[in-house]
């Protein structure tokens, strides 16, 4: 019960910080853009509260109709609850078609199903009002809202896929909709850099020694490369190995790559060519030798802010290729990639939480906000890149658009197979945790 509640303490802010970033991306270019914002939440529903903010103005015109939910409501007042049709005039401001008017406050029930199906191209929106002016009303139909499900969120914008509807994200053209869209994988790639950033400034110990050879399988690539017992590794590919890490991490970047390996043999430098393998020997490893530290001392680092910030580019650079790399052992005959589900993300959350360590857990949470933007920009339906092909079809096609209907049936496919996916990891999450077995090792 204890590690559960670990896990939950760790993962929901940072799930929590990692998604709330994500949709303002997608919050500030729309408004930058003049896309109305109708929601944002963090969750999916049900929804458990919401705050109304912002104030709209409305106007209203002899045209303007207006239906009571309640026989005592003669007009409407401030602090009324409003359902509000909207068009936009010459004057590109907005004037309401149809209101529906809840004096009582927030409709439940049929009521608040009521819908006016002959004004599809309106803006439809909701809120308090907050003033009236004239024939004005301010309103505010800016909704937060927290939601039951906390594995994701949502900014939910007018006129998603309708082009007529006013200040409607579909009636933007293709550029505008591409910013849009892909905003919150952008925020996410930032966000990651910028905690890296931070992890490369905050002091840490590191061990650090020679890395000495004691083994190389027979057949490997470190064995026909010319590499023996004893040898010391001092680079890989240009990247400086005193550590254990520092080999593993050089090879996992390089898998298939030929690469040039510095040594050290009976203290006269050597330099040897190598490929480290994607599907190796069971019991082996990429590069097929063993390695022990030696000569170990424990340093202290920090690295100041103006070559952090530069690190931390070559950094997310190389997630990108550790990523790629892992799908590609797959695809050449190798393991499949561990792949975790939000039941395998917060067990891992929950055991970097319990090593204590906040730069450990600042890199956990840059990790996994640079796979949501990997993951999010991929054409994936339902998606932002899924939504993205469809825009960048749009451009290729000179402006002709695929029918909602067709885009909608793609989307809700794509959907009910990634819903598939997510349950089967997460089974297989489970069936781990059920085992006692780690998911970080």
């Amino acid at each position: 019960m204890t590690t559960v509640l670990i896990a939950i303490a760790a993962f929901i802010p940072v799930l929590g910080v990692l998604v709330v970033v994500h949709e303002l991306g997608h919050y500030f270019t729309a408004k930058a853009f003049g896309v109305k914002v109708l929601e944002f939440g963090f969750g999916y529903p049900p929804r458990i509260f919401g705050i109304r903010t912002g104030r709209t103005r409305v106007r209203t015109d002899a045209d303007t109709r207006i239906y009571r939910y309640e026989e005592n409501t003669d007009r409407v007042q401030v602090g009324d609850f409003v359902k509000l049709w909207l068009v936009e005039n010459e004057n590109k401001e907005l004037v309401a078609r149809t209101i529906i008017l809840y004096r009582s406050g927030i409709p439940k029930g049929k009521a608040a199903d009521l819908t006016d199906p002959s004004r599809d191209d309106d803006l439809k929106t909701e809120g308090i009002v907050k003033g009236i002016d004239g024939d004005t009303l301010i309103v505010a139909d800016m909704l937060y809202s927290v939601n039951i499900l906390p594995l994701g969120g949502f900014v939910r914008l007018a006129g998603e896929n309708n082009p007529n509807v006013p200040r409607s994200l579909a009636g933007q053209g293709v550029g505008p909709r591409l910013v849009v869209l892909a905003a919150g994988a952008f925020m996410n790639a930032v966000l990651a850099i910028a905690m890296l950033t931070a992890v490369f400034v905050l002091p840490r110990d590191v061990t650090v020694g020679d890395v000495m050879v004691t083994r190389t399988e027979e057949g490997s690539p470190a064995a026909q490369a010319g590499i023996l017992p004893g040898d010391v590794v001092t680079s890989v590919a240009g990247h400086e190995i005193n550590n254990r890490t520092d080999l593993a991490r050089a090879v996992a970047l390089n898998l298939g790559s030929n690469t040039q390996w510095e040594l050290i043999r009976d203290g006269q430098p050597l330099m040897v060519d190598l490929t480290p393998r994607f599907a190796p020997p069971e019991g082996q490893g990429a590069a097929g030798l063993a390695i022990e530290m030696t000569d170990v001392t424990v340093d202290s680092r920090t690295t100041p802010p103006w070559k952090a910030l530069p690190e931390s580019f070559v950094a997310t650079g190389e997630m990108f290729v550790l990523v790629k790399n892992e799908f590609s052992k797959w695809t050449n005959g190798g393991d499949a990639p561990d792949l975790a589900g939000p039941v395998g993300i917060a067990q891992a959350s929950g055991e970097v939480l319990q090593r204590g360590d906040i730069r450990l857990l600042i890199a956990f949470a840059a990790f996994l906000s640079m796979n949501l933007a990997i993951v999010n920009i991929l054409p994936i339906p339902m998606l932002d890149g899924g939504r993205i092909v469809f825009v960048a079809i749009e451009w290729l096609r000179r402006g002709k658009r695929i029918s909602h209907s067709r885009e909608a049936l793609v989307h809700m496919v794509g959907f009910a197979l990634l819903i598939g996916l997510i349950l089967v990891i997460t089974f297989g999450d489970l069936s781990r945790i059920a085992q006692g077995e780690k998911m970080l090792g």
